[in-house]
């Protein structure tokens, strides 16, 4: 059990068949459940993001503002339809 995961440095560590992964943060927790169920998909559709074109402070704060907004569009919708 790991009640802090963060960057996951002890549950990456632990040769073990479960853990329990626990965080304030609910995007690094919802980032590990997909990592779970959706791992290939999400490392090909990330890898996208790591180009020399996005490694520039500029499109840093342009991804992270477009991020945001959509992120509050697509909560928004689920909470919505709940």
């Amino acid at each position: 059990m790991e009640p802090f995961v963060g960057a996951g440095a002890v549950f990456l560590n632990v040769d073990t068949e479960q853990a329990i992964l626990n965080d304030i943060n609910p995007d690094l927790i919802n980032l590990y459940q997909l990592l779970k169920t959706e791992g290939k998909t999400f490392i090909d559709y990330a890898a996208q993001f790591f180009t020399p074109q996005n490694n520039q402070e500029k499109k840093y704060y342009q991804l992270r503002e477009t991020s945001t907004k959509v992120r509050i569009f697509y909560y928004a919708v689920h909470y919505f339809y709940i």
